[in-house]
């Protein structure tokens, strides 16, 4: 199985979406950057945490609705998620 590598611009969108779904913590921290990082350096996750990949992947399709009116703004976050989903590995 081929896997990708998460690129910084591609981080960086998702950072933005993970701070969007937690407005309540402080900007950066929350554990959905944490998983994005861990993916993002190609550590090995654990079967809980690539669950927990999942149910982010699921909330962050979500959000592309609210960047309906943006063409190329909804492309890469679209482009960040899909990557992202294509980064994670526990192998």
């Amino acid at each position: 199985m081929a896997y990708f590598e998460l690129n910084e611009k591609s981080v960086t969108r998702l950072h933005e979406l993970a701070d969007l779904q937690h407005p309540h913590y402080k900007k950066g921290d929350n554990h959905i950057i944490i998983l994005i990082d861990k993916v993002y350096k190609g550590e090995k996750l654990s079967n809980t945490e690539i669950f927990d990949c999942g149910k982010y992947y699921q909330r962050m399709f979500s959000q592309l609705n609210d960047f309906n009116d943006n063409n190329a703004l909804y492309g890469e976050y679209l482009h960040a998620i899909l990557e992202f989903k294509w980064s994670i590995k526990n192998i």
